[in-house]
């Protein structure tokens, strides 16, 4: 009798999490391909690996973020920006392939969008809404071209 109502107790209590789990395991492999496909023109015209892991703990802490931002596309504005230093002088190429190894993407909160590169990391913090005079892509770039 205890066990029937332990193993009722489990099933109540787990469906809704594990329905939860599953949804944001959809939305993380959605996300980190959306990124990997910017990554791959990026390492195609670095002639690099960089990797781009997604921070997924602060975008899941927004509600209905999948809804609000195609986070893949907003992470993948830092390696466009790479990309499009990688496609000018050779300089920049052999900078990046020499700077950069990892691109993470973070989410910082609305006006928190910001840029960094420290152990051949860069971090990319996106924000929503933002309201900016320049793209995410050419933020990262102008950043990279003047820090690398």
């Amino acid at each position: 009798m205890h066990a029937k109502r332990l193993a009722l107790v489990i099933a109540l209590f787990s469906g809704p999490v594990m329905a939860q789990t599953i949804a944001q395991t959809a939305n993380h492999k959605a996300w980190q391909d959306g990124m990997d496909g910017r990554l791959f023109w990026t390492n195609k015209a670095c002639g690099t690996t960089i990797t781009g892991p997604i921070a997924y703990s602060g975008f899941d802490a927004v509600p209905d973020v999948a809804s609000k931002m195609p986070i893949g596309q907003a992470c993948g504005e830092a390696a466009d920006g790479i990309t499009n230093l990688c496609n000018g002088p050779p300089a920049y190429k052999a900078a990046i392939a020499k700077g950069i190894q990892k691109v993470v993407c973070n989410y910082g909160g609305p006006g928190k969008r910001a840029v960094s590169i420290s152990g051949g990391t860069l971090s990319y913090t996106v924000d929503f809404p933002g309201k900016y005079d320049i793209d995410g892509a050419h933020f990262v770039q102008y950043y990279v071209a003047k820090n690398l």
